[in-house]
């Protein structure tokens, strides 16, 4: 059932919609028909979002609902809560970084001074340059 989703990459929030409207109502079909349980369809859930997702998804989910423990199953729609909202963090931040200015590059430089020149002022030169 998730693989249909997990090929599809799950990363904006029409895609999230659409995949949690599908989910939870299959999902919900098989649980009433004892064909799967709830751990296994919050397994599910969680193995279509990629991986860099996973651990913030986790995150969220253990401050907002400290009494779960967590081996223990989510809620389908405390879990589609946590993904929109760090779907849509990390849009915000996308957009925060694109249309904040950049610094500006640092001047380059003068080049060195050649050594010939450098060697034509000596002090015994300039000695010599006084006579």
């Amino acid at each position: 059932m998730s693989d249909h989703f997990s090929v599809h990459n799950v990363t904006s929030e029409t895609a999230l919609a659409e995949y949690h409207r599908e989910f939870s109502g299959t999902a919900q079909y098989l649980i009433g028909k004892h064909c799967m349980t709830r751990c296994k369809a919050s397994i599910m859930y969680m193995s279509t979002f990629p991986l860099e997702l996973q651990p913030d998804i986790t995150t969220w989910l253990m401050i907002k609902h400290p009494d779960v423990h967590p081996d223990d199953s989510y809620d389908l729609k405390d879990m589609n809560s946590a993904v929109q909202f760090i779907i849509s963090l990390r849009s915000a931040i996308a957009l925060l970084a694109a249309t904040m200015p950049q610094p500006p590059t640092p001047p380059t430089p003068a080049p060195p001074f050649p050594l010939s020149t450098a060697s034509a002022l000596t002090p015994a030169s300039a000695n010599t340059a006084k006579v």
